[in-house]
């Protein structure tokens, strides 16, 4: 089984995206983990933490977490180094990545209620609180799972 564990010492940001206002995120998921260049990355239980009002949230964002398994998708992608990528986003949850120096910096959330539903759109590709599609080395919208 995954090791998603609770333990807010490791604080979001690492992977260099911007993340959106704590009014447009539900759950946050930060973490380090070892880049072994091939899957499976190691997830460091100690190196890694979430930030939630609830804790249904957090458990919501470890569901994804799990049934999604970045740390199985992400070794296998073509993702240059130093450089902040989308990895996956959805009407729910959004997750970006930099490689650096044998690490692989992972930030994942999961949209407030409200966002990605109906005519509002994933607030990555239409711009509900975050910027990202324009920054450099960041995938916009072909990245994006979004219907809308």
């Amino acid at each position: 089984m995954t090791m998603f564990l609770t333990d807010n010492r490791y604080g979001t940001g690492a992977s260099g995206a911007t993340l959106p206002e704590e009014c447009f995120m539900a759950a946050a998921y930060a973490a380090r983990w070892i880049d072994r260049g091939c899957r499976p990355a190691d997830i460091v239980p100690d190196r890694q933490g979430f930030a939630y009002d609830r804790p249904e949230q957090r458990d919501a964002l470890i569901e994804v977490l799990r049934g999604d398994e970045p740390h199985m998708l992400v070794p296998d992608l073509h993702i240059d180094r130093d450089v902040t990528s989308l990895v996956l986003c959805t009407d729910t949850f959004a997750l970006y990545v930099r490689r650096a120096g044998g690490y692989i910096y992972v930030d994942a959330w999961l949209w407030a209620e409200g966002y990605g539903d109906g005519d509002i759109g994933c607030p990555v590709c239409h711009g509900a609180g975050s910027a990202q599609s324009d920054r450099p080395g960041v995938l916009g919208m072909e990245a994006c799972g979004c219907t809308v």
